[in-house]
């Protein structure tokens, strides 16, 4: 019997470890992922990744199968970004928290967290499990100030919305097994956005936050860059980018990775049918700091 490579059982509180070399099987070499590097979310004692199976050990189980989400997001990038970038007490908030990840991960560690959805509500409910503020609604629409107060948040951390580059959202396509949900149904989700219009709206998801975060707080984004034309499209830097053009309150700080688990069939099967092609086997999460 093989031994997994995985560690598939955590706390809801463990510290993550990391290793700080950048993996040689990594596909981008942008600056934001060049400079200042804090490293690979693995635990080095043991030398195994951290699975996205962890969750299971410390969630609510959703035995009936009754709260769908496209893709419920990795914890580790989340955990790793709470312990990393705030302190007990601080105000961890996601402006479109999906699953409820954000705050779970915020809640389970002394954290304040609060986030908005607009397609799945009821999933980040019962996965945040009666903790944590979740704001049912547009991101884009909703009155902060119903919420918030002016520079609280020291951490906002968002799984960015994938935009839509064929017939339906492209957000995490290689987990569209049968029986689970095949797109977005609302139709203002991001999620929906072709690209045209996704570099024009999607920077405004986070613009109109800056306020409500902190002086010396964190803006950060986790992300699975794609491929198209037989490429890496590097989701992560175009979407810093359009943020920093349009603002001169936040500047680059960070960047860490951890690997996507578990491996779908397209990471096993791309690189034989295209030799040497490096592909997005890793999340990959840009941290931006408010210096105004």
């Amino acid at each position: 019997m093989v031994e997994s490579k995985h560690i598939n059982k955590i706390t809801a509180q463990e510290a993550l470890l990391f290793r700080k070399e950048i993996p040689e099987d990594y596909h981008c070499n942008c600056e934001y992922c060049r400079e200042n590097f804090i490293g690979e979310i693995f635990n080095t004692d043991v030398g195994k990744y951290y699975s996205q199976r962890c969750r299971n050990s410390y969630y609510p189980k959703d035995t009936e199968k009754k709260f769908k989400h496209l893709d419920v997001g990795h914890w580790p990038g989340y955990r790793f970004a709470v312990h990393h970038y705030t302190n007990p007490g601080d105000i961890v908030f996601d402006p479109t928290v999906g699953s409820g990840t954000a705050i779970a991960e915020a809640e389970n560690n002394h954290r304040r967290g609060i986030g908005v959805e607009l397609e799945f509500p009821e999933v980040a409910d019962f996965f945040c499990n009666g903790r944590g503020t979740v704001i049912h609604g547009n991101a884009l629409k909703v009155n902060p100030d119903d919420f918030l107060e002016k520079e609280s948040i020291q951490l906002l951390i968002n799984g960015t919305p994938y935009p839509t580059v064929g017939a339906v959202s492209s957000d995490a396509p290689e987990r569209k097994t049968e029986g689970s949900l095949k797109d977005y149904m609302h139709k203002e989700n991001l999620g929906k956005l072709k690209l045209d219009e996704y570099y024009d709206i999607i920077p405004h998801l986070y613009l109109r936050w800056i306020p409500y975060i902190k002086k010396e707080g964190y803006l950060g984004i986790i992300i699975k860059d794609m491929m198209m034309n037989k490429e890496p499209y590097l989701l992560h830097k175009y979407i810093i980018d359009s943020i920093l053009e349009k603002t001169d309150e936040l500047v680059y700080d960070s960047c860490f990775i951890h690997k996507h688990t578990p491996s779908t069939m397209f990471m096993n099967t791309y690189p034989k049918r295209f030799p040497g092609i490096k592909i997005p086997l890793y999340q990959t999460a840009i941290i931006l700091r408010k210096i105004k």
